[in-house]
């Protein structure tokens, strides 16, 4: 049997392959042979093993071959599946058996490179990248990828030495490795690109159940001391996710364990794929992701990039890294401080578990992350990347002076003063640096804001400047007070278990420092400066400062909440630095409120299309009703007019009709196309949440103050129990009063009110709106009881012969007046034949009443429309034409009663215009003050910006 056959063959039996395993305790993943391999090659001849070898290779590529033609066939999608799950066995078989022992052999290299370069061909497929998510569910599959993987991981860790560098003693190997490398890093990059995308926005919707719950996975953790321990009986339940762990740190390991061979920027690695990989679902990623990413590539990255390629890389990759990173600790460390718990599950993910343990484990990832972002800017600021400003004594003026910026700005010469520069920091804060509330973080970052420092001394730049001395200092001074009751120093507590705290006093000295650097050049200098001072003779020591500091944020601690502010929101460290609350929020303010009023003014500004535009100008010609007055949209009019009020106020068209009632129209066109406008439009509010987090409880305070005043709360709380009221009218039970009293005309109201509102929980309703609604009211039972004495008047003529008989005569006569052809424009309704013969009708039908014109001809039109239904008997078209249509009115009356609530009154105004009725005038903002020391108070009341 030749080559060819034997492979088609072997193909479709069951194949044979290596099988993997995990340890007990959830460990690495270990190659394990199979028993029954071809041969021991140690007890091999050389001659024999380069045969052999050559063989097996030969065969491989056969078996390759075949595979690929199979590929082209037609295949339903699960033997696509089957064929692709096949195809990769057999090349990760070839490659597995030649990894094995001494893999450098020249004929295990060539079945090395030529399997990773099938791997790669495999890889392209259209139908590879249509299935991985699905081929990710087979263990088989997945445990060949991570043993390939590990293999080249386990392989450049063993050619380190301490020095972290590739030994190259034996040349062959590490060549052959490097050659096998550049093959496994296409691959690499391509999973990792796989697996950020699981966690991508919407990537849930597509995905198999397999793999959203192993996305999960690092859920099933518990802590065990400082460290999380993986739940026993979550291994094997979750083995995908492990696995999904397992490959992203080993791909993440590769390419950083690339990082210290030589050429690998240049030759090995590719800047714009190792980007896309990386990069392009970054803002996905949760703590846990990042943290690995940082650790396992960034780092090894800024150590071993050559300098004249960090354009190229590092700035590339640092860019969006620290834009997200400052991100996740703005709001997480933020969150922390001020509410006890970083509530940002998003960047968690959904954490399982009891609430106290979910709680644990959200610090321990806070702060993981944190240490991490913390040796990162530290290592940044290593003195090989920074000779620029390392060469600067500050202590020396004239070095100061001499120091120049383009010296600084380059990255060639500091990497720190590029970064910070060039806005590589967009949300630059307290938060990146984790506020120096854990010891590891500290003690890593602290060269970082060191070298901060350095480049303010150097450049003068007054953004940095003005970050040191308004963030920086306090914060530092915070830090270092033990005994002080701020939020850093109890979220120190909290955070004490997860901290080894045996380097606490290398932080305190260190930050110490920091502190006494970021005083000369952003205090001292300043001081000097301004009062002509001699450095030695000055009395602004460090010493005297720092101590001044300490002692002011003590008093400060004592201060008791403003009568006015809310207590849900106060805390004495808000109004303790004026530069950054009152003068920040207040250059903030009139801007502020201006934009809100140009995008409220949006609205009203938009264009209504052509079609609606011609349907409401034919609405206008035809019926007459001025809506403009209003402001209405014109959709919404055109709809409501004719789907909701001529439905049930004219059930009968006549243009007599349509002329008496014009009033009533339009007015409740008016009501209702506003009630419904001011149910879908949300009015635009100020909102403490639009500003930068430390500003929201001034912000909350200035706002509540405001609204107080104009009476907006009040307001609120007068529409609410007016809706209230309006819904018990609605429901008809004080109909009958409403009808007795609305007689008293003058009276009605103050009658109606003592009998039924004073003793009720109506009593505070304001007297306007009470007699809005009473005389709306009034409107609707009075139109009520017109429609009940109508129905009484036409039924009763159904049973009279004599009065039949009358109409009928009556309506001929009607008839050649064209009375009926309501659609003819050329008739003249207001002539005296037509006007005699309504009123002959009234006298003969509605003597008795006082019915509106427009009713009597609604009476006409439904006894004509009754009488021409001749094969129907007359009881049963006096049922469909006049009691059906009375009846649904009078069911949908409450309906219409409370569709149709609109009032022009100040109180509603209010609500429906927050923002043009509380903030018409750019107002300066006030300190709360505290009415219970007027000591006290002037303490708290803070600087005006000019």
């Amino acid at each position: 049997m030749d080559a060819a056959a034997t492979a088609e063959l072997e193909l479709q039996s069951p194949m044979e392959i290596h099988t993997f395993e995990c340890d007990g305790d959830g460990g690495s993943y270990g190659i394990r042979q199979n028993d029954n391999s071809d041969a021991d090659y140690s007890e091999k001849s050389n001659e024999a093993f380069d045969k052999r070898k050559r063989m097996e290779f030969l065969r491989f590529m056969v078996e390759a071959a075949v595979l690929a033609v199979v590929m082209k066939r037609c295949l339903s999608p699960k033997q696509v599946i089957g064929e692709l799950l096949k195809q990769h066995a057999a090349v990760s078989k070839r490659f597995l058996s030649a990894a094995t022992g001494q893999w450098f052999e020249t004929a295990n290299i060539d079945v090395l490179a030529s399997a990773l370069n099938s791997l790669n061909d495999i890889w392209t497929q259209p139908d590879w990248e249509a299935f991985l998510e699905i081929l990710c569910c087979y263990g088989e599959f997945r445990m060949d990828l991570l043993n390939i993987f590990k293999f080249f991981e386990e392989e450049l860790k063993t050619r380190r030495e301490e020095t972290n560098k590739i030994c190259q003693t034996d040349q062959t190997s590490y060549s052959a490795l490097i050659s096998l490398v550049q093959s496994i890093i296409p691959l690499a990059l391509k999973l990792l690109r796989f697996i950020h995308a699981l966690w991508s926005d919407g990537a849930d919707y597509r995905l198999p159940e397999e793999l959203k719950e192993a996305k999960s996975y690092y859920q099933n953790f518990y802590l065990l001391g400082e460290t999380l321990e993986l739940q026993k009986h979550d291994v094997e339940v979750n083995e995908l996710g492990r696995w999904m762990q397992l490959i992203r740190e080993s791909g993440y390991n590769l390419l950083g364990l690339c990082a210290p061979i030589n050429g690998a920027f240049s030759e090995l690695l590719d800047s714009l794929s190792i980007y896309d990989a990386i990069m392009k679902n970054l803002r996905s990623m949760e703590f846990r992701h990042v943290t690995k990413l940082i650790d396992l590539i960034i780092l090894p990255f800024v150590k071993h990039c050559p300098r004249k390629l960090w354009h190229e890389w590092m700035l590339k990759l640092l860019l969006p890294l620290f834009s997200y990173c400052e991100d996740m600790l703005y709001y997480s460390w933020f969150s922390l401080l001020n509410n006890g718990r970083a509530n940002v599950p998003y960047y968690f993910g959904h954490l399982c578990g009891p609430e106290e343990t979910i709680k644990k484990l959200e610090d321990y990832l806070l702060l993981d992350f944190t240490r991490k972002v913390s040796k990162l800017l530290g290592a940044l600021a290593s003195p090989e990347l920074n000779t620029g400003i390392f060469q600067v004594d500050l202590h020396s003026p004239s070095d100061m002076i001499s120091a120049s910026c383009d010296l600084i700005c380059s990255p060639s010469s500091c990497i720190v003063g590029y970064l910070l520069l060039n806005g590589c920091f967009g949300r630059l804060s307290m938060n990146l640096f984790g506020w120096w509330v854990d010891v590891e973080a500290t003690i890593a970052v602290v060269p970082f804001c060191s070298a901060l420092v350095q480049v303010i001394d150097a450049t003068n730049n007054e953004k940095l400047r003005q970050f040191a001395k308004d963030d920086i200092l306090p914060a530092l001074i915070r830090r270092l007070h033990d005994d002080l009751p701020c939020a850093i120093q109890r979220t120190i507590k909290k955070l004490s278990y997860q901290m080894n705290l045996t380097n606490n006093n290398k932080a305190r000295t260190d930050l110490m420092i920091l502190c006494q650097k970021a005083y000369r050049v952003c205090v001292q200098s300043q001081d000097l400066e301004s009062e002509n001072l001699d450095n030695a003779n000055t009395t602004y020591g460090f010493e005297n400062w720092f101590e001044k500091q300490k002692a002011d944020l003590s008093v400060k601690a004592a201060w008791t909440r403003p009568d006015e502010f809310p207590s849900s929101t106060w805390t004495w460290e808000v109004p303790e630095c004026p530069n950054q609350f009152e003068e920040e929020f207040q250059r903030h303010l009139d801007t502020y409120i201006d934009l809100l009023h140009e995008v409220d003014a949006m609205d009203d500004c938009l264009e209504v299309s052509d079609t609606w535009g011609t349907a409401m100008l034919c609405l206008k010609e035809n019926f007459h009703i001025n809506l403009d007055h209003y402001e209405i949209d014109a959709e919404y009019a055109v709809d409501m007019f004719f789907d909701s009020i001529l439905l049930f106020w004219e059930p009968q068209f006549h243009p007599l009709i349509r002329e008496g009632q014009m009033d009533t129209l339009s007015n409740i066109a008016r009501q209702l196309v506003l009630a419904e406008d001011s149910k879908c439009y949300k009015p635009l509010e100020v909102d403490p949440n639009d500003f930068v987090e430390h500003l929201w409880p001034y912000a909350h305070f200035y706002f509540y103050r405001k609204r107080k005043e104009c009476g907006y709360f009040t307001a609120r709380e007068q529409v609410k129990v007016h809706k209230k009221f309006d819904a018990h009218l609605s429901s008809g039970v004080l109909d009958a009063d409403i009808y007795k009293f609305s007689l008293l005309k003058d009276d009605f109201v103050k009658k109606f009110v003592a009998k039924h509102i004073a003793r009720s929980e109506f009593a505070g309703l304001s007297p306007k709106l009470l007699k809005l609604s009473l005389e709306g009211r009034a409107q609707i039972v009075h139109r009520k009881r017109q429609i009940d004495a109508y129905c009484k008047c036409l039924k009763h003529v159904m049973t009279d012969e004599k009065v039949k008989d009358r109409l009928k005569s009556l309506m001929s006569k009607l008839e050649s007046e064209d009375f009926f052809d309501v659609s003819n424009n050329s008739i003249d309704w207001g002539k005296r034949s037509i006007q005699k013969l309504i009123d002959d009708f009234k006298e003969i039908v509605f003597r008795v009443h006082a019915f509106p014109r427009y009713l009597v001809i609604q009476g006409i039109m439904d006894y004509w429309e009754i009488s021409r239904r001749v094969c129907v008997p007359l009881e049963d078209s006096f049922k469909e034409v006049v009691e059906v249509v009375s009846h649904r009115w009078r069911e949908d009356l409450q309906q219409i009663w409370m569709d149709t609530r609109y009032y022009d009154d100040s109180y509603y105004d209010l609500r429906r215009q927050p923002l043009n009725k509380i903030f018409t005038q750019k107002v300066k903002a006030p300190m709360p003050t505290n009415r219970r020391s007027s000591k006290r108070s002037s303490r708290l009341r803070l600087k005006r910006q000019n």
